[in-house]
């Protein structure tokens, strides 16, 4: 038997890290379609980091990466996860911001889809020419925009947020579209946003909510133009 003095032994070495995030984003340093989901975070006051990528660091990030894409949610125990509205919609589910009642759910996700068309095309103007960038501007500002805000026009109208009076998964999408390029100095065309949103009112209004709701974060947050 072992001596009692003796200190035990074991094969086994036993690591214990301490202060790890429960959540990881791995965005580049933009907001585009990483915004909503740390605007989720911060407004539920989640324990997180916000990792925020240069363009330079890409090319040897990029591997480990799910799909090799970004946005990219890591979990503290390592698992890393992709697709910027699956993570959103994970993050709702966990933190109290995606409904339970299976109409408001149908909202959620209609009004997240509709915004995902806007994202595949808003972010444009920033990486256009010159020659090219006019005509990016035009269709952004007078036929995508146009079509999102008729379609969630009746959301933005009925009450303070897009399922009710509590912030759910897409006001983070379609809120940061407002605050992000309708109303940012920083962005492109703002003569031409700022008419846009004076010909849908109860967007303007939805969107000054939204901005009201995530001040804390927006206050904080780098000044980025996309």
């Amino acid at each position: 038997p072992q001596n009692p003095k003796t200190p035990l032994k074991s094969k086994y070495k036993i690591i214990i890290e301490t202060n790890m995030p429960t959540y990881k984003l791995h965005y580049f340093d933009l907001n585009a379609r990483g915004e909503p989901i740390r605007a989720l975070l911060s407004h539920s006051n989640a324990d997180w980091e916000d990792v925020r990528l240069t363009f330079e660091q890409w090319p040897s990030v990029k591997p480990s990466m799910p799909n090799q894409q970004v946005p990219c949610l890591e979990l503290n125990d390592g698992k890393k996860m992709g697709e910027s509205t699956a993570i959103l919609r994970y993050l709702g589910a966990k933190l109290g911001y995606y409904p339970s009642d299976p109409l408001k759910a149908f909202q959620c996700d209609e009004c997240i889809e509709a915004a995902i068309e806007v994202y595949n095309e808003i972010y444009k103007p920033q990486f256009a020419s010159d020659s090219e960038k006019p005509a990016v501007i035009e269709k952004i500002i007078n036929v995508v925009m146009p079509k999102f805000l008729k379609g969630i026009d009746a959301y933005c109208a009925k009450g303070a947020f897009i399922t009710g009076d509590k912030l759910c998964c897409a006001d983070f999408m379609v809120g940061n579209i407002y605050v992000t390029y309708a109303t940012n100095p920083a962005s492109y065309a703002q003569d031409k946003w700022e008419k846009l949103m004076n010909d849908f009112p109860n967007f303007k209004a939805y969107g000054e909510r939204y901005r009201a709701a995530n001040v804390a974060w927006l206050d904080k947050r780098p000044v980025r133009p996309i």
